[in-house]
């Protein structure tokens, strides 16, 4: 049954004896069935990984317990692609029942893809982020019916003098915005999902710059973003100076 499954399974004793591997194992790493696999698969393992490998791996053996980790493996093409690793002991009354060793029961799973799709859009974000932050515009998203500031770039940090602070409800920080009518307008981009245009907010002496002279006025157009709930965020707020 093992052979029909996506990742290798394999059994281990408590000394690491590897006693089976299924198939999966020979096809990706190219070695020949019978081969030694308890002494080869460290030398299979990236460098960089195999110290922390040896180390959980060692110490769930050691303590009876589970272990789980990610690494990365050399394959027969001579390529490293990443894999999940997991293993849980059998109980151990039934080991002492059968009359010998405790075993673990493990797999590993190609996860390559995946962490190759997780670090193309982490240098997306990264990007995006940077992008943002340089603009000379504000940018400010708002998360949740709360409205707490999830991003904020630095120009508009700058222009409210360092009163944005990640995680906080845009009320407690400006409760001029609350009274204003501001606030009103970003539950209702929540609420309905539609575009704010925006109107003309003359700031409080609060939250003009010090030393700024004469007067200025910000214009919020508000627009939903996507979020994983699907539910619609004001989440993108530019205040125009």
């Amino acid at each position: 049954m093992t052979e029909s499954l996506p990742s290798t399974s394999f059994t281990a004793d408590q000394s690491g004896q590897v006693l089976y591997i299924s198939p999966q194992w020979y096809a990706y790493t190219g070695m020949a069935p019978g081969a030694d696999i308890t002494a080869a698969w460290p030398q299979l393992i990236h460098p960089d990984d195999l110290p922390a490998v040896a180390e959980q791996y060692g110490a769930a053996l050691a303590g009876g317990g589970p272990w789980r980790y990610e690494f990365r493996l050399h394959g027969a093409d001579g390529q490293y692609r990443w894999f999940a690793s997991q293993g849980v002991p059998e109980p151990l009354a039934d080991a002492e029942a059968a009359g010998r060793p405790r075993q673990w029961f493990g797999s590993n799973l190609d996860v390559d893809d995946l962490k190759r799709a997780q670090q193309q859009l982490e240098e997306k974000d990264q990007l995006l982020t940077s992008i943002l932050s340089s603009l000379p515009a504000s940018v400010v998203t708002f998360e949740g019916e709360g409205l707490r500031y999830g991003f904020f770039n630095d120009t508009f940090q700058r222009r409210v003098q360092g009163r944005a602070m990640l995680g906080r409800p845009a009320g407690e920080v400006f409760p001029e915005a609350e009274a204003q009518g501001f606030l009103a307008s970003l539950r209702g981009v929540l609420r309905t999902g539609e575009p704010y245009r925006g109107r003309r907010y003359p700031p409080r002496p609060a939250t003009r710059a010090r030393g700024s002279r004469g007067t200025c006025t910000w214009t919020w157009p508000t627009c939903p973003c996507a979020t994983a709930s699907s539910r619609p965020t004001p989440s993108s707020a530019s205040p125009l100076t």
